[in-house]
């Protein structure tokens, strides 16, 4: 699923910027459209054909790339701020400022800067934010 947005996003890219996509990525989609030309009347959609539809017990891409996003973040709120702490510490202090920014901060009133504005983005990221322990794998995991 990945891959097919990546192309979908390739593809798009080049026709506003007035290129030609890469031949791999036209001739992707042009199967793509090609299918579900044909198979539309038997129930064939266009996130089926694009290879868009998770498999059962599959999560969506957008939910995939959301919690991608969120823990790059929350990688770099350790990196930029935490760094001098050790994994447990720092999910346990990002865990602490997560908390007190959703409690004291408004949605329309953030304009934090710093670790603040990275927690809004983990926060803005779409996907929930993580636990301490949770937080403690994403930091001791790279992508």
């Amino acid at each position: 699923m990945l891959e097919s947005i990546a192309r979908i996003r390739e593809v798009a890219s080049a026709l506003e910027g007035g290129e030609m996509p890469s031949p791999e990525a036209r001739a992707w989609f042009c199967r793509a459209v090609r299918t579900y030309e044909a198979d539309a009347s038997a129930g064939m959609d266009l996130d089926r054909a694009f290879g868009l539809t998770p498999a059962p017990g599959q999560e969506s891409w957008w939910t995939i790339e959301a919690r991608h996003a969120r823990d790059q973040r929350i990688r770099q709120l350790r990196r930029d701020y935490f760094g001098d702490l050790g994994v447990t510490e720092a999910a346990r202090a990002i865990a602490r400022l997560a908390d007190k920014r959703r409690r004291v901060v408004g949605r329309n009133e953030r304009e934090g800067t710093g670790p603040e504005a990275l927690i809004d983005a983990v926060i803005d990221a779409g996907a929930a934010f993580p636990g301490p322990r949770h937080l403690e794998n994403i930091l001791r995991n790279e992508l």
